[in-house]
């Protein structure tokens, strides 16, 4: 069976800039032999570990290399270009993500809540209005309170359903 290449995904790009895989790596970005990362660990109690996979954080390495201007490091001029760079993508990502949740209907429009907010409003409204000035009077005329609770009931159970239907309808637009 062949195995057949995985394709990068602009991810994996960005994470390689922000954990290389070695001490050579790291001596690579910041100019300084592979050997020197191990004795600065050794040596200090604050330098960066690696993760158990053992991958390591160049952004915790330029913190450690700006904590202790003894040790002179060899960053590239451009390194502050190459963050905003990662700070850009970061936020791309972000906003794809945004996007795919948004086509996948994870949230409603806000001109679609506030239409049907306002018709289930509107309806509520005028049903409170109908069954307690036209409907209701003529029914409790003459009873007693708790057959007046009864009717009150009925009237209430009747708006919580119109309010339900409606909260139905704002999870499900279509």
């Amino acid at each position: 069976m062949k195995r057949t290449a995985r394709k990068k995904s602009p991810l994996a790009n960005l994470a390689a800039k922000l954990w290389v895989s070695s001490d050579e790596r790291l001596g690579i970005i910041f100019g300084h032999h592979r050997n020197s990362f191990p004795r600065w660990r050794k040596d200090h109690t604050d330098a960066p570990r690696p993760r158990a996979n053992g991958h390591h954080s160049v952004e915790a390495w330029r913190e450690w290399f700006a904590a202790h201007p003894e040790i002179q490091s060899d960053e590239p001029p451009n390194a502050q270009k190459i963050a905003l760079e990662v700070e850009k993508l970061r936020h791309q990502c972000e906003r794809i993500k945004f996007d795919n949740q948004v086509r996948k209907a994870k949230f409603l429009s806000a001109d679609y809540v506030t239409r049907l907010v306002s018709e289930l409003s509107t309806l509520l409204n005028s049903t409170l209005r109908t069954k307690l000035e036209d409907e209701l009077p003529p029914i409790i005329a003459g009873m007693t309170a708790p057959s007046i609770r009864i009717e009150m009931k009925k009237v209430h159970d009747e708006i919580c359903r119109m309010m339900q239907e409606g909260s139905k309808k704002l999870s499900d637009p279509s």
